[in-house]
């Protein structure tokens, strides 16, 4: 399994009335563009989201499921990327 379809599809119908929203496979999973912007993505069990913009990811990473991005093969970790589990998205 490359990606939680089922993790997809809530996502999908998050944005599905939104303009400007495409999907492009990536990094072994699935990433949902916001005019060619990466938002957010799905890989294994996991949503990713980018929180925006520069500063303390601190705050962001307080609560227990939300953890950075670790950088994998030549990737570096870019300011804003987040991780979390499934469990911790249960509005999408």
């Amino acid at each position: 399994m490359a990606y939680d379809e089922r993790l997809a599809k809530r996502i999908r119908g998050y944005f599905k009335r939104r303009k400007g929203v495409e999907e492009k496979r990536m990094f072994g999973g699935l990433c949902f563009m916001l005019n060619s912007h990466m938002c957010c993505g799905v890989e294994k069990d996991r949503l990713m989201a980018r929180r925006g913009g520069f500063g303390n990811s601190d705050s962001v990473l307080s609560g227990s499921l939300a953890s950075p991005k670790p950088p994998s093969g030549g990737e570096h970790k870019e300011q804003g990327d987040e991780a979390n589990t499934t469990e911790s998205r249960s509005d999408l």
